[in-house]
């Protein structure tokens, strides 16, 4: 069994697929929100420019990290044989990760940044800070849900057999 009872494919495709919507999703909502908010107050050239600036400085690390996150779900969820929930497996993934991302920034993993420096939206480091702990914890329930659906027979149900 073991290996042999994990679809990784599967999980993969759903991963990569969640992840796209969660980089296209928040992109699209921002879009809407400025340009309507652009029409409705009727701004300048000039504060259009601002705003995109703005915008691309700040929604950086929600772009980066919101699309990791999804994917790490989508995998941990469809890789295994059975149906575990991506609701709950998303929940379980922000709950574990993030204070162990916060862990990660106190020791001082993360890129000091000194006012006046030019410096990019996000640092390899601070992806990584992110990155690792949903990896880690995503491997870890994979493990698990593949173990718990090596104890039975099938998903809850469906059955292989027929009636």
């Amino acid at each position: 069994m073991g290996m042999a009872e994990m679809n990784i494919r599967r999980g993969l495709i759903v991963g990569t697929i969640w992840a796209l919507a969660g980089l296209v999703g928040p992109v699209c909502v921002i879009a809407a929100f400025t340009i309507v908010r652009w029409w409705l107050e009727g701004t300048r050239d000039f504060d259009r420019e601002y705003d995109v600036a703005w915008w691309t400085m700040r929604a950086y690390p929600g772009i980066v990290v919101v699309p990791m996150f999804l994917f790490f779900a989508g995998l941990a969820t469809y890789a295994p044989r059975r149906y575990f929930g991506f609701a709950k497996t998303l929940l379980i993934l922000l709950i574990t990760s993030l204070p162990l991302s916060v862990v990660l920034a106190a020791t001082g993993m993360a890129h000091q940044r000194i006012k006046g420096e030019q410096h990019p939206p996000m640092y390899l480091s601070e992806v990584l800070m992110f990155l690792i702990p949903v990896a880690a914890i995503s491997c870890m329930l994979l493990y698990y849900r593949t173990k718990a659906a090596d104890g039975s027979d099938s998903s809850p149900g469906i059955s292989d057999q027929g009636p």
